[in-house]
């Protein structure tokens, strides 16, 4: 099996961590050759290495060795299991669902059979909708750019447009998604279908 580079091997070798629950770390790590073990050294490895060590633009990895079979037991903790590989895993989730509740996030990850803390599950939350909507620090720095040669009112006034006008969508975004729901009960109309 051949890699893009060693980059796309780690995340592979992760990946099946994750799938399998066990611990993979990478002793051996660098340009020309990484090796993937077990974290508790029962035997499973993985070696890849360069496809052509002396180009040093060439950066294919191929797997050389390998032995698959585990003589260990599986975890119920991962380090690879990171905030922002939630975030990144279960992008779409959050893009439909911005208000997903921790406990939530908690319990899918549970159908990997692995735990995960509630400020994991937070960060992860916060990192997936920062990627979704964007960092409001970044986004006000580049109305600021493109506003930067103009009088100050005229930037300020760009500027409360530009962030109004998201606002706004963000709002409009909001009615249609509860719009879809229907509407919860009130005291009086409960009072009035018991009478």
């Amino acid at each position: 099996m051949v890699f893009a580079n060693n980059h796309e091997f780690k995340e592979a070798c992760k990946e099946y961590g994750i799938k399998h629950r066990y611990q993979i770390h990478f002793p051996t790590n660098d340009k020309k050759r990484v090796k993937a073990t077990h974290f508790k050294k029962c035997g499973w490895y993985i070696w890849a290495s360069k496809l052509n060590p002396k180009d040093p633009t060439y950066m294919s990895m191929q797997i050389k060795s390998r032995k698959f079979e585990h003589a260990c037991g599986k975890v119920f903790t991962n380090f690879h299991i990171t905030s922002k590989w939630l975030a990144s895993h279960y992008l779409e989730i959050f893009r439909h669902d911005p208000d997903w509740s921790i406990p939530g996030i908690i319990t899918r990850v549970k159908a990997y059979t692995l735990t995960i803390n509630p400020i994991k599950a937070w960060r992860a939350r916060e990192l997936a909708l920062k990627a979704i909507n964007g960092d409001e620090a970044v986004q006000y720095g580049r109305y600021i750019l493109d506003t930067g040669n103009k009088a100050i009112i005229t930037m300020l006034e760009m500027i409360r447009n530009k962030l109004m006008t998201k606002l706004f969508k963000k709002r409009d975004m909001k009615q249609k998604d509860s719009s879809q729901t229907p509407p919860m009960p009130t005291r009086a109309t409960q009072e009035t279908l018991h009478d």
